[in-house]
């Protein structure tokens, strides 16, 4: 018989990844959700090549864009992190570069670089229609033996250090206020989309029923993941069959989950039908397992037995 919590994690896990193939539709819905009245912002002031972008979120991708198009209409960096529901480190960061890296370099990875060389040259050429790449490309013909990201970092700050002396107290005190802006992660999407409706926050039914709106397939992911979930209340042989036929018969984002059920019939449908549970079994097996992970394996199988027997008395 296979463990239900598992099947459950599993489809929870797929259903995540079917809201992950959907990035640029989430990014856009984020936005859109909050200005109903105004088109996606995605394609806006922020412009960001496609081929440049890492490996990232959907919602981490939507705020690295929303951050630099305030801070590009004034907003401070403490107003951008409230807005976003970020921290102050992390929206610095996204200012400072031009793209969103897939992944950070070692965190003990310092280099010192001859950035300083080249400040004269940089005032000089920046400007609105000049990209830290054209520049970055530029200076290392010139010599400069630094990293893209490092450019970036340091060119920000030569470029804030420019801009902070000439602003005005005025044209920062005319910048509007802006609120909140809520997003979602796909794995809390995935969480939201299996729970009871009754359950969720208001905020988060309301986007859910936009987002299905926006997105049949979505909806359709989703209702064919609450079906799977509903097998185990229902307990109805034949059921399974059902729902394999369905899924595999469609375009849905479920496909390669279903084909590891039918892989494992048997043992799924027993865990559907049965009143059994092995559920005593895993909470013993996840019970010696922390055991051991607390001895850190510095002992053997004697020792082990005793402090189960120990524990169990």
């Amino acid at each position: 018989m296979a463990d239900r919590y598992h099947l459950l994690v599993n489809l929870r896990d797929a259903l995540q990844k079917t809201f992950y193939k959907q990035s640029r539709l989430l990014k856009d819905s984020f936005n859109e959700f909050r200005n109903p009245d105004q088109k996606s912002e995605t394609a806006e002031a922020v412009q960001v090549d496609d081929n440049n972008k890492g490996d990232a979120s959907a919602m981490r991708q939507y705020k690295f864009e929303k951050a630099k198009k305030l801070h590009l209409q004034g907003y401070k960096i403490k107003a951008i992190a409230r807005i976003l529901g970020a921290g102050h480190k992390t929206i610095k960061k996204y200012i400072q570069l031009d793209m969103l890296p897939s992944r950070q370099p070692p965190l003990n990875y310092i280099r010192q670089t001859n950035f300083m060389r080249f400040t004269g040259y940089l005032l000089k050429e920046c400007g609105s229609d000049v990209s830290y790449r054209f520049l970055f490309g530029a200076v290392k013909q010139q010599g400069y033996n630094g990293s893209y990201s490092q450019f970036c970092k340091n060119m920000s700050k030569l470029i804030q250090g420019e801009v902070t002396s000439h602003q005005s107290r005025e044209k920062i005190l005319s910048i509007p206020k802006l609120a909140s802006i809520q997003t979602w992660s796909t794995s809390k999407l995935a969480f939201m989309a299996l729970r009871e409706r009754d359950s969720l926050h208001l905020v988060d039914q309301e986007f859910l029923d936009f987002l299905y709106a926006k997105s049949p397939q979505i909806k359709e992911d989703v209702a064919l993941a609450i079906r799977f979930k509903n097998l185990f209340k229902n307990k109805r042989e034949g059921n399974i069959e059902e729902w394999l036929t369905d899924v595999l018969h469609s375009r849905s984002g479920l496909t390669t989950f279903a084909k590891g059920i039918k892989g494992d019939f048997e043992a799924v449908n027993q865990a559907v039908v049965s009143n059994i549970s092995n559920g005593q079994v895993e909470g013993q097996i996840n019970r010696l397992k922390n055991i051991k992970r607390r001895m850190y394996g510095g002992a053997g199988f004697p020792l082990l037995r005793n402090v189960v027997l120990f524990q169990s008395g």
